[in-house]
């Protein structure tokens, strides 16, 4: 039986060069772990894609654990080549208890590039030579939305997973030069505040009290900067 700590010694060099997402999940007592790395190739432009063998075994992993948990030494906790394996433990046990970082999340996340990709029109001989009437009538404006398409529009966008847009937003802010060496953000719904946590262990919170999701944005570059 494989414990934790076993699993995070086994994987110290992948969190600690915070470039492969590795996988933590428990099978009954014992733990397993294993390391993904995303295919920056097609999806480059849409923030990465799981490979279909890796989200095969994904999916396997959260259907044996749907409280799995994905972390990214740079990109989720703040790891580097110093980390010790007890440090890396201490905090990969919390994101787990606390339901942090779920593999479900993630998941869903990055393979929405693919579906989304996928799900665009497909120009074939057959349609390229449609009668000329066809071809009239895909290009008229569309119709108005119905009345209650638009009403189950609204509930789809009516709440922000605000923790999300911090996830997606801190690899983009490490892009920048003055928030290079950031280790990522951690949304309080408590107290509705953004904590920045940075390589060096410095912090500092945002206050994104009654922000939509891209007023909380601006407010966290404001603050942080």
């Amino acid at each position: 039986m494989a414990s934790l700590r076993t699993m995070v010694g086994r994987f110290r060099n992948e969190l600690r060069e915070g470039v492969a997402y590795v996988v933590f999940w428990k099978n009954g007592r014992s733990w397993g772990a294993e390391a993904f790395w995303l295919d920056p190739g097609y999806f480059e432009d849409y923030g990465g894609a799981i490979e279909e063998d890796d989200a095969r075994e994904m999916r396997q992993i959260i259907k044996t654990d749907p409280n799995a948990i994905v972390v990214n030494g740079f990109e989720s906790c703040p790891f580097d080549g110093e980390s010790t394996v007890e440090h890396m433990l201490e905090h990969i046990r919390w994101r787990y208890e606390d339901h942090r970082c779920q593999l479900s999340d993630f998941y869903e996340f990055h393979n929405k590039a693919e579906d989304e990709l996928g799900a665009q029109p497909i120009i074939t001989a057959k349609r390229k030579n449609a009668e000329p009437e066809l071809e009239a009538k895909e290009q008229e404006s569309p119709q108005p939305m119905e009345a209650k398409e638009l009403e189950q529009l609204q509930e789809l966008t009516s709440t922000e997973d605000k923790q999300r847009i911090c996830s997606a937003l801190a690899p983009v802010l490490r892009l920048t030069r003055n928030l290079y060496d950031l280790a990522y953000l951690h949304y309080d719904p408590g107290t509705e505040t953004v904590k920045a946590t940075f390589l060096n262990g410095h912090t500092k919170t945002a206050n994104v009290a009654l922000d939509s999701g891209t007023a909380m944005i601006r407010d966290i570059i404001q603050q942080i900067v």
